[in-house]
């Protein structure tokens, strides 16, 4: 393979095709033990589909920086939700979480891979600091990295003032009293 870097360790065998070179310290393989590796995982899996298109590959690269999910992925996104779920708040301490009510209604806009909501959520028993019934929490569910996972955006919303808007014009419709 022209251009070849060298890696200590590693022989190319083909263009796609890798094998490691033992140190002469490193004991080899008990043939009874293969493949059982006490004390490694699997932390990034690279898979590489020989004689595809270049451009193809860009492409579905792109669309993955730029959000763009597929019909089930997308499905699974917007069935997302906690409503019926408790909301927990965790002690600035670390002394556990205080209940803060049950998800009782959400509305949500979809933005790219982004499912951005706002949680309408009633306490459980009397009322809040306040005096209120109910308390309203904005933020967004989004795949992991790999896109395996829906998980609770960490991070502070990002929504363009359209993109508001339209998510505060479903809370309205739904004749919620935050207006």
């Amino acid at each position: 393979m022209a251009g070849s870097a060298e890696n200590e360790g590693i022989r190319v065998l083909d263009e796609y095709v890798c094998n490691a070179i033992l140190a002469p310290k490193v004991p080899p393989a008990d043939p009874n033990k293969q493949a059982v590796n006490e004390g490694l995982r699997l932390v990034e899996e690279f898979v590489i589909e020989a004689g595809s298109d270049s451009a193809a590959e860009g492409k579905a690269d792109d669309q993955k920086r730029d959000g763009m999910l597929t019909e089930l992925q997308r499905q699974r996104l917007e069935g997302m939700t906690r409503i019926g779920k408790t909301v927990l708040h965790k002690h600035k301490d670390g002394g556990g979480y205080r209940r803060m009510g049950i998800v009782e209604d959400e509305v949500y806009v979809m933005v790219n891979d982004y499912k951005h909501v706002i949680q309408k959520i009633k306490i459980e028993c009397g009322a809040y600091w306040d005096g209120s019934q109910y308390a309203y929490r904005t933020g967004y569910y989004t795949y992991d990295a790999k896109r395996k996972r829906i998980v609770w955006g960490q991070y502070t919303q990002f929504l363009t003032e359209q993109e508001y808007k339209e998510l505060l014009s479903k809370a309205r419709a739904k004749g919620w009293a935050i207006f």
